[in-house]
């Protein structure tokens, strides 16, 4: 059995920071962290293309509270700012690919 296949049984397993194969998974951008649930969850992305990765994340809820890792976003009321954008609530992910970054809604994260 390949890690990919492991990490693929692992969907739904409660999300574990400490975990090395759930850690290499995120990125890899192989699997995302699904926040919409309580406890947050492993997503796996079942996808063959390894030309991008994911770098950080932000995560602003329908409260207000703002949480973040790896990106560096102002807060304003009710959205926040990253590179002179505005963002409604909700999970981004901070992409490299082809050694730019862009940051993408975990909707887009889905549908790759």
């Amino acid at each position: 059995m390949t890690a990919l296949s492991m990490l693929a049984q692992n969907d739904g397993k409660r999300y574990d920071p400490n975990d090395p194969e759930q850690q290499e998974c995120l990125r890899k951008a192989k699997c995302y962290i699904d926040r919409t649930v309580d406890p947050p969850i492993i997503r796996y992305i079942e996808d063959d293309n390894d030309d991008y990765e994911i770098i950080g994340w932000v995560w602003l809820t329908t409260y207000g509270e703002l949480k973040t890792n790896g990106v560096k976003v102002a807060k304003g009321d009710g959205y926040f700012i990253y590179n002179n954008k505005k963002y409604s609530p909700g999970v981004y992910y901070l992409i490299r690919k082809d050694g730019h970054t862009i940051l993408v809604s975990e909707e887009f994260l889905k549908s790759l």
